[in-house]
């Protein structure tokens, strides 16, 4: 399976006699390159034919905090608990935000 890089695809890969399919095709079952499969999406789809995804009890107590966009996606794809902070620009407003904000956020567990 192959992802983005459409010239490389049609161009490259047929003539190395490299058989292959579309990330786009696997998932959606057309080639239209036009639409767009979120990483954490692809991710989802790879780590499932691999490995069995099991939930485990206890699991949902779990939260992950965090500041990076493309991580967040990532927990929203698995169903992961995630409370999105924008990265703060000195000690001073991560302070506040860290011990007032955020934990009256997780006490109240309006941490989606």
């Amino acid at each position: 399976m192959i992802e983005g890089r459409r010239h490389f695809q049609d161009k490259f890969l047929p003539k190395a006699g490299i058989n292959f399919v579309t990330a786009t095709y696997t998932l959606h079952k057309n080639n239209d390159s036009r639409i767009q499969i979120p990483d954490g999406d692809l991710f989802r789809y790879v780590v499932e034919k691999k490995y069995k995804l099991v939930h485990r009890e206890g699991a949902d107590d779990y939260a992950l905090i965090t500041s990076d966009e493309e991580l967040k996606k990532y927990c929203q794809v698995f169903g992961i608990v995630c409370k999105y902070v924008e990265k703060r620009l000195t000690r001073k407003d991560f302070k506040e935000m860290a011990t007032k904000k955020l934990i009256d956020q997780l006490k109240s567990q309006d941490i989606r």
